[in-house]
């Protein structure tokens, strides 16, 4: 991934069945020029959005009495290529945080 004049680098990696919410999604947010140098990742998942907070609250109590089929969560299905989509924007964050940690040391 570029990231030469970005503050911002996205990835959205949809599920191998087809259905658009299983997804990923990565965000990376960067600032290496300004005075607060900063690299930030945040991961979203999908969470079933169809259900009532107290549905989804009720699930999560029972989830932690011990429950473990809980209807709120799914999987998401990657093959080859958005394996390598995974590994290449983790491997840009890891770049951009030494990038950083070099410009702090100057």
């Amino acid at each position: 991934m570029e990231t030469s004049s970005r503050k911002k680098v996205e990835e959205f990696i949809i599920c191998e069945c087809g259905c658009t919410n299983h997804y990923l999604y990565f965000v990376l947010n960067y600032d290496k020029w300004s005075e607060n140098k900063y690299v930030d990742c945040s991961v979203h998942f999908y969470l079933n959005p169809a259900n009532s907070f107290w549905t989804r609250l009720w699930l999560g109590i029972k989830y932690i009495l011990g429950y473990r089929y809980i209807e709120c969560f799914d999987d998401v299905l990657i093959n080859k290529e958005k394996a390598e989509k995974i590994i290449n924007a983790m491997q840009t964050y890891i770049d951009l945080e030494n990038s950083i940690k070099e410009i702090n040391k100057v």
